[in-house]
């Protein structure tokens, strides 16, 4: 007997059959089939077609029936939000996913096993079975991927048991809703929780806040034309939302009795940036911003009565960013995170901003959201970033390295000592091809036998240059996707990426470990270093001969342009104050620091202004092909925007996609017409609550 738990329900498989805690439901057979079969397909969307085929096998019904049905399954499992759904996600012409968390039951009530791994490794038996001239395949493409997730989860079950004895930290799932979440706020008592979600790639950013004591997830209502928000829980009944609505900064206060409409609004009218709000003391609290003319985003006190703003943190730096501040819990102590070049982690006294202790994080190595504050008693500081954490003791003046493996977007405590986080999922990467045309239409979908980790256009027309992983190494082979022949070029025991090829196939140029550059000789299967691995490199590209390596290099505060010789195998700045710079026929294309694109001529002198700019504080990517200038800027809206150049006509196109996760990264073809997106799978950030012993060595 197959018996699943989420939420509050049971569900027996076999016999098809529900429970609640008041007993067995009334249900329809055709609806518990359309449960049961999203549970089994609950690693994508499952088209309305697919539930005709295989549900109602045999039997012509309309789409309205099916949906009908849908609408009876959500009214079943109280799932009557469509836009914070439960169990339940739709997405208008892809069909519907199951998002719960079904745990087996004689799983569920053995504490020793993650229900994360519990949840991937849950197998349903199916009431009726297609034959094989029914198999579509798009059915082929996703049992394949099933198939690969479930191996992945076997591996991935193996080697939490093989290191289950040196486990420091256990989560307990409170929201396992679907979806990206970050900026985690707590309550005061630990009974709050408040994050900003996109919980359905369609409705956009919103404000969260869950009730641990009720169990109840609760959207905020926010300003309608804001992009993005960021919300906080202030003294166990204020929640505010800071946001930017109609180009103006403003803070919204709610009461948590209420949190439908704004209690009181703040216009911050001197300030171009605003970030998380953090309690600090009474009415008072923390604000990361950035106020009209400075170039630094520091952290402000801001009483909330009479609306006053003082200056809290300083910088010296051009351009530096300060977020993710942490107070101590008897508030003597104040850690921050300041983003320049690299990742700082400072901790300065409250009362003498004294500066007591500093960590590094470098920029290429941690994802910038995965890097978090927390402290966890009143002289220890846990330090996060991406998979390493530290323990900072402040009075000791001692560090530890902690051997935990989870991956957060964000981390929080209560004055208890209570942590939680936005557990990060492990997510498998997605390759599809579309035209720039049209990019919302895919032309095909790429699989592969191994775990694909990147897939790039080469310039060579109709092959792509594949990385996958096994066991041991990192493997690049040239792929040819329309027989599916791929050829072995090169093994790493490191992580590398494929920057850029030569025209004429004979060079590659790798970046190994978002850090440093080397050319790969793909005849002779020889590497040469064209960069040091202490330099802050960005952008290489060869020229059309292939003798030289054009890239950049921030020196201090400076960008410099280098030109690495091949024949020499020897660097040389040739020009400065310029982040990006591409050769183009017989000139160049630069970008400055702010993101402005200029041409340049063969002295490199500015030859004209060029209509593009990009954010170099958002992610962005760009490419040259031919005639085509291409970039790629995510927005603070989290919708990605294109642009794309023709340097002879200097005509421009602008795109928007508003269903990217903001981690895409693209693959334009050597004509600039075609792109390969590059995907996670729909994240699912869960929100827990932590069980920590870092007393462990």
């Amino acid at each position: 007997m197959a018996l699943l738990n989420f939420g509050g329900f049971r569900l027996d498989v076999d016999a098809r059959r529900i429970y609640s805690a008041d007993g067995e439901l009334a249900v329809e057979p055709k609806v518990i089939e359309v449960l049961c079969y999203l549970i089994q397909h609950r690693d994508r969307l499952v088209p309305l077609t697919e539930l005709h085929a295989e549900v109602w096998a045999g039997r012509v019904v309309t789409d309205t029936a099916v949906r009908r049905t849908i609408s009876k399954l959500r009214a079943l499992l109280g799932d009557t939000d469509p836009d914070a759904p439960l169990y339940i996600k739709s997405q208008m012409k892809r069909g519907y996913q199951f998002i719960g968390q079904p745990l087996p039951v004689q799983t569920f009530e053995a504490s020793s096993i993650s229900p994360i791994v519990a949840v991937d490794s849950v197998d349903l038996p199916t009431r009726e079975k297609s034959s094989a001239a029914r198999i579509k395949p798009a059915q082929f493409f996703y049992g394949f991927l099933s198939v690969a997730l479930l191996a992945l989860v076997f591996w991935s079950s193996y080697f939490t048991q093989e290191t289950h004895q040196k486990t420091m930290m256990t989560t307990e799932p409170l929201v396992s809703i679907a979806g990206e979440k970050y900026f985690l706020s707590v309550s005061d008592n630990g009974r709050y929780q408040a994050f900003t979600g996109r919980l359905s790639k369609t409705e956009g950013w919103q404000p969260y806040l869950y009730d641990r004591q009720l169990g109840h997830l609760q959207k905020i209502n926010q300003p309608l034309n804001a992009p993005f928000v960021f919300v906080s829980v202030l003294n166990n009944d204020t929640v505010i939302v800071s946001a930017i609505e109609d180009d103006k900064w403003k803070l919204y206060l709610y009461s948590i009795a209420n949190l439908h409409r704004a209690i009181k609004t703040i216009d911050l009218k001197d300030f171009t940036v605003i970030g998380q709000v953090v309690p600090y003391q009474n009415n008072i609290v923390l604000i990361n911003g950035q106020k009209i003319g400075d170039k630094n985003t520091v952290y402000y006190l801001l009483n909330l009565d009479d609306q006053s703003v003082k200056q809290f943190t300083f910088s010296s730096l051009q351009s530096s960013i300060d977020g993710m501040a942490a107070l101590s819990p008897d508030k003597k102590y104040f850690a921050f995170i300041r983003r320049g070049t690299d990742f700082h982690v400072q901790v300065l006294g409250v009362d003498d901003k004294t500066l007591l202790a500093e960590q590094r994080f470098d920029t290429r190595r941690v994802p910038g959201d995965e890097v978090n504050l927390v402290w966890v008693n009143n002289q220890q500081l846990l330090i996060n970033g991406g998979s390493e954490f530290k323990l900072l003791d402040i009075a000791k003046g001692t560090e530890m390295d902690l051997p935990v493996t989870e991956r957060f977007s964000s981390l929080g405590r209560d004055q208890a000592g209570q942590l939680f986080g936005l557990l990060k999922q492990p997510q498998k990467r997605s390759f599809y091809q579309v035209q720039l045309s049209d990019l919302n239409s895919i032309q095909r979908y790429f699989s592969f036998d191994g775990q694909a980790v990147s897939l790039k256009y080469s310039q060579t027309p109709h092959k792509l240059w594949l990385v996958e992983k096994d066991q041991t190494s990192y493997q690049l082979y040239l792929y040819h996707p329309e027989t599916g022949d791929k050829k072995l070029y090169f093994k790493s025991n490191e992580l590398f990426a494929v920057v850029a090829d030569s025209p004429n196939a004979a060079d590659l140029i790798l970046m190994f470990n978002d850090k440093q550059l080397k050319l790969l000789d793909l005849e002779h299967g020889q590497l040469t270093n064209i960069s040091d691995i202490n330099q802050s490199v960005e952008l290489p590209t060869l020229t059309s001969d292939n003798k030289v390596v054009f890239f950049t290099e921030k020196i201090g505060d400076e960008w410099q342009v280098i030109a690495f010789d091949k024949s020499a195998s020897s660097q040389r700045r040739i020009l400065q104050g310029y982040r990006l710079f591409l050769p183009w026929k017989n000139q160049f294309i630069a970008v400055d620091a702010k993101g402005q694109f200029f041409l340049l001529d063969q002295q490199y002198q500015v030859l004209k202004l060029l209509p593009l700019n990009i954010d170099f504080n958002l992610l962005y990517q760009v490419s040259l092909h031919g005639n085509k200038l291409i970039t790629a800027n995510i927005g603070v809206d989290s919708h990605w925007k294109l642009a794309t150049l023709d340097l002879v006509s200097e005509q421009i196109q602008h795109q928007v996609i508003t269903t990217l996760p903001i981690k895409t990264k693209f693959s334009f073809n050597h004509e600039g017409s075609a792109a390969i997106v590059s995907v996670e799978n729909d994240h699912e950030n869960q929100l827990v609550k932590l069980g920590y012993n870092f007393g462990y060595n």
